[in-house]
């Protein structure tokens, strides 16, 4: 390989190759020497030799995009241009993949100069120059896709097409007239060569092409403009629409079409009297679009017509496209009426959809308990000076061209100071006064923290908190890098108010949150412990009442307040019914109280636990052995022989032989002159097949049972052992017969 690469790198292409051969034959499947000889032939310029090599790469790594592209700029130069195409759309997915989006984006246009028609490239190189704000080239791909479908008699795609790109930019003349020509039946012209398309004619003066009229496009307008452009594009679309089937209209399709299409003329030109007229016939006639029901309602509210307004409005706004624009324009007409707590519920709606789309899907539902808890604190408390200040904050924000962006950073802000899978909601930011200043400086601090510049975190944290002393996130901010920095009590100290003032305001979950991060820098606040669990009881959270009801009681172990920890486990014990199932907290609470008996030696306590464990876990080996060594000591041999055959025969039927024997060896170990646990250690061996151990144990048994003059006993034992064929049978055989002689 090398040899072969220093070769190539002199221009001596077929030498290169011999010598790369050999690579390739002595190892098949590496597709480097493959890529390596398919250059050389390109080199050489035999294209159909080298496509061979750069395919035979390709199969062997497919991520291999290098290779891809040679193969496709191959095609092309074979003049097999559709293949090539089709590999040019292979190769952008293949960047895409790797998040090399320019690069893709160039493949794709490569794809679609060399087969126009390649429906897939035009629609990806739409959605991507629509992402980024590139709406002109966004416009002209939707044009194409739209003659493409055209071409195919699909005109109802073809539609759609032209409607897209109206969404875009609903007063480009080149898309009017594409639907116009569809509307005849006509063929859309085929679009401008590129030179030409960046020079308007004089005859093209309403489209304005220029880069800061592009710019102001992609920075968007406010919510409710955006909504009024979508509307005209859905309502200029629906002629394309056919009729529903068996649905009644006062007036024709055509005369409902005439109408839409003159109250788009006249809204567009301003003339907002005649429009409200159109839209009010149009609307009479049967047209029941959201789109008409919005752009109605607009036109009132512009002209004060506000009851009339909100009537139309609150029907646009069961339409999700148009929800967040007409709950914004209802919160307008309520404030305009002077009506501020429907007012309030509009707006924190606009800020919940607004937010709802930043955060991931399981944000979700502690986002809307935010809202619901900003809703409380305004509309039930009566708050009113603190409603206004917060439209007035939300209406600012979002009242202005390129507010999706200020959301984003807003949201990328806010993330930054939330911990544990927390969501922080935009409307609480927006509830502060000087809000962006606070945004700003929660960006400062997290920066400095990141750089670990403690000090001067610490420093602008402090700040955030004078700019906003009642927005509690700001707060917990603080308290994480106090923790930081090695202040501890002082940060406990945060954590803890934080946690009340949050349990006034009546969230509890993160009420219970912070006093979860003050137990961390106290475990043995005891106090506290006791304070969190009775709040998670209370609010349901019974799993993590449970695991802090554990860790109280373990807390008193540590400080040798042995007493005092039993009674904790067995508060925690009462609670355990309402805990998960999957958690098994019974089992693991059993299980303390039953070692925290055993170190206080009260053995009958110890075995009133185990008893519980084995009822419910009979599999549980170190429950069930300590049980019957437990019992043996409190001199109660027969039921510690009883729990130990009922353990080994669940042992016995999961045929775990060593298991058996290892247990039995071991109790007899702690207890070897009972006589039942060598009978069933013998037995044990005996039926594992180790005949020597059997009759050893079996010896000792026959002793035992002779030193307590258990004759007719030991005579069953010699028997036992002579149903062995020990190898001194003869000896064992006079001794039974002296023992029944004596019998």
């Amino acid at each position: 390989m090398r040899q072969g690469a220093q070769l190539a790198w002199d221009n001596r292409w077929r030498e290169a190759i011999d010598l790369l051969e050999v690579a390739r034959s002595e190892f098949p499947d590496d597709p480097v020497p493959y890529a390596r000889i398919g250059q050389a032939y390109f080199e050489l310029q035999e294209l159909e030799q080298g496509l061979r090599y750069y395919q035979q790469a390709v199969r062997l790594n497919p991520n291999d995009v290098v290779a891809l592209g040679r193969i496709a700029d191959g095609l092309e130069r074979l003049g097999r241009l559709e293949e090539a195409a089709r590999t040019y759309m292979a190769v952008a997915e293949a960047y895409l993949r790797i998040r090399e989006a320019d690069r893709a984006i160039s493949h794709w246009e490569r794809a679609t100069r060399l087969d126009p028609g390649l429906l897939s490239a035009r629609q990806r190189l739409a959605l991507i120059y629509q992402q980024r704000g590139r709406q002109r080239d966004a416009v002209r791909e939707h044009l194409a896709i739209a003659r493409i479908y055209q071409r195919k008699g699909d005109i109802r795609q073809a539609a759609l097409a032209c409607k897209a790109a109206l969404e875009i930019d609903p007063g480009n003349t080149d898309v009017l007239t594409a639907v116009a020509l569809l509307r005849q039946g006509s063929i859309i012209e085929d679009e401008q060569a590129p030179a030409a398309a960046e020079e308007p004619s004089a005859g093209r003066a309403a489209v304005d092409w220029d880069d800061d009229a592009e710019n102001e496009t992609a920075a968007g307008g406010t919510p409710v403009e955006e909504a009024r452009q979508t509307a005209l594009a859905d309502l200029a679309g629906i002629v394309f629409e056919e009729d529903v089937a068996g649905v009644s209209t006062r007036l024709a399709k055509a005369d409902r079409d005439a109408l839409i299409s003159r109250a788009i003329e006249l809204q567009t030109r301003g003339e907002i009297d005649e429009a409200i007229s159109a839209y009010e016939q149009a609307i009479e006639g049967g047209v029941h679009q959201a789109a008409a029901h919005f752009n109605l309602g607009l036109l009132y509210q512009e002209r004060l017509r506000l009851d009339e307004a909100i009537a139309q409005l609150t029907i646009a706004v069961r339409d999700p496209e148009y929800q967040l624009a007409s709950h914004f324009a209802l919160g307008e007409c309520y404030r305009a009426k002077g009506k501020v707590d429907q007012a309030l519920a509009q707006f924190l709606e606009v800020a919940k959809i607004v937010d709802m789309r930043t955060v991931s899907h399981d944000q979700a539902d502690d986002l809307v308990r935010l809202y619901e808890n900003l809703a409380d604190t305004y509309l039930a408390k009566g708050e009113r000076e603190a409603a206004e200040a917060f439209t007035d904050a939300l209406v600012d924000f979002l009242g202005t061209r390129g507010w999706e962006d200020k959301v984003r950073e807003a949201r990328e802000r806010l993330d930054t100071i939330a911990e544990d899978g927390q969501t922080i909601g935009l409307g609480e930011v927006l509830a502060q006064p000087g809000s962006e200043l606070l945004l700003e400086s929660i960006s400062m601090t997290n920066e400095y923290a990141r750089r670990g510049w403690l000090d001067s975190a610490l420093e602008e944290a402090y700040r955030a908190v004078q700019l906003a002393p009642f927005y509690l996130p700001a707060h917990l901010l603080l308290a994480r890098l106090l923790e930081k920095r090695g202040r501890i009590e002082a940060a406990g100290t945060k954590y803890v108010t934080v946690a009340d003032t949050y349990r006034i305001r009546g969230d509890a979950r993160r009420a219970m949150d912070s006093f979860e991060k003050a137990m961390a820098l106290a475990p043995l606040d005891m106090g506290l412990r006791t304070r969190l669990v009775d709040m998670l009881k209370r609010h349901g959270e019974i799993d993590r009442a449970l695991e802090h009801a554990i860790a109280l009681a373990e807390a008193h172990y540590q400080l040798a307040q042995i007493e005092k920890a039993r009674e904790k486990y067995h508060e925690a014990l009462e609670l355990a019914p309402r805990g998960s199932p999957e958690r098994q907290w019974k089992l693991q609470i059993l299980h303390r109280i039953a070692d925290v008996d055993m170190q206080r030696l009260a053995w009958r306590d110890a075995v009133t636990a185990y008893h519980q464990i084995v009822r419910i876990a009979p599999d549980d080996e170190r429950a069930s052995v300590t049980l019957a060594e437990l019992l043996f000591k409190l001199g109660k041999g027969p039921q510690a022989l009883a729990e130990i055959d009922r353990y080994l025969a669940r042992l016995a039927s999961q045929g775990r032989t060593k298991k058996i024997l290892a247990i039995l060896n071991s109790m007899a170990a702690q207890q070897p002159d009972d006589m039942g646990l060598l009978n069933r250690l013998a037995a044990a061996y005996a039926q594992a097949g180790d005949r020597d151990k059997a009759i050893e144990h079996l010896d000792r048994l026959g002793e035992l049972q002779l030193d307590a003059g258990l004759r007719s006993e030991a005579a069953v034992t010699i028997r036992s052992i002579l149903s062995l064929q020990p190898a001194d049978a003869k000896s064992y055989q006079q001794l039974l017969s002296q023992l029944q002689g004596t019998s």
